[in-house]
């Protein structure tokens, strides 16, 4: 199996930021993420930031997770990361050993290949569901989240670490959008669940992302979709994540063991 220590981020040799570095601005006037929302614990306010920063790349497969770190990088007590640490770990985002501690667990070729492939099981029935049941509600759902995907793309949102959170909000919501009228609760639930793991990847996969049609891919799926082509429509995404697994597996291939 082969594995990534790093995840790049938009350019060829990045340097990897360490886990100890202060945390970034809130971005467009949001909520300062170092201060939890109301009702939330300490602990869930620790594990939804270091979740977050495993998931988008901020802290890097493999990279070691000190204790001191994690203190100053997220201004809270050993014990809220502690635990933190332990629903992370059972999520399997997180390794841990008696003698190496706590690290960030790794990615590998194997493991993205196997979540795309159950990720088009699931969508692609999820899809043929609801372009078969889907009203006029779910028609505008898929217009309007298209529109908003649509317009931080040619604002090239992807690009920059900056505007990525942006990206990615308008990108998730536009999947999640074609598949709303599925009349499986768990299917989507399901779904909902990898998708948070595929983001790791994905993030890796937008290292080269000027070489690709992105808005190209989701006009014809969004198209298909409209026009109530479910064949088209599925062929179509399921092609979409291929083409990200290629990326994906191509950038492991370039990348130091």
């Amino acid at each position: 199996m082969t594995s990534a220590a790093t995840l790049g981020r938009r350019r060829s040799k990045p340097a990897q930021r360490s886990p100890a570095a202060p945390p970034a601005q809130p971005l467009n006037g949001a909520s300062d993420p170092l201060r939890p929302e109301v009702g939330q614990t300490l602990a869930t306010g620790a594990y939804r930031r270091l979740r977050d920063d495993i998931l988008t790349g901020l802290l890097p497969p493999n990279s070691k997770l000190l204790m001191r770190d994690l203190q100053d990088r997220y201004q809270t007590s050993v014990a809220p990361l502690r635990e933190a640490l332990s629903r992370l770990h059972a999520e399997e985002l997180v390794c841990s050993s008696d003698h190496r501690g706590f690290w960030v667990s790794p990615i590998s070729i194997q493991e993205i290949q196997e979540l795309t492939h159950m990720r088009m099981l699931l969508e692609e029935s999820a899809l043929r569901d609801s372009i078969a049941n889907g009203g006029s509600d779910w028609e505008l759902e898929v217009v309007s989240a298209f529109r908003r995907l649509e317009h931080v793309t040619l604002r090239g949102a992807q690009f920059s670490d900056m505007t990525l959170p942006e990206f990615d909000v308008a990108h998730d919501a536009f999947h999640r959008a074609l598949i709303a009228a599925g009349s499986s609760r768990l299917l989507l639930r399901l779904r909902a669940s990898l998708t948070q793991t595929v983001r790791r990847y994905r993030t890796f996969a937008l290292t080269d992302a000027s070489s690709r049609d992105h808005l190209g891919e989701h006009r014809g799926i969004f198209e298909a979709t409209i026009a109530r082509e479910a064949e088209k429509a599925v062929g179509l995404l399921s092609e979409h994540y291929e083409q990200t697994t290629r990326i994906i597996v191509s950038r492991f291939e370039e990348a130091p063991l």
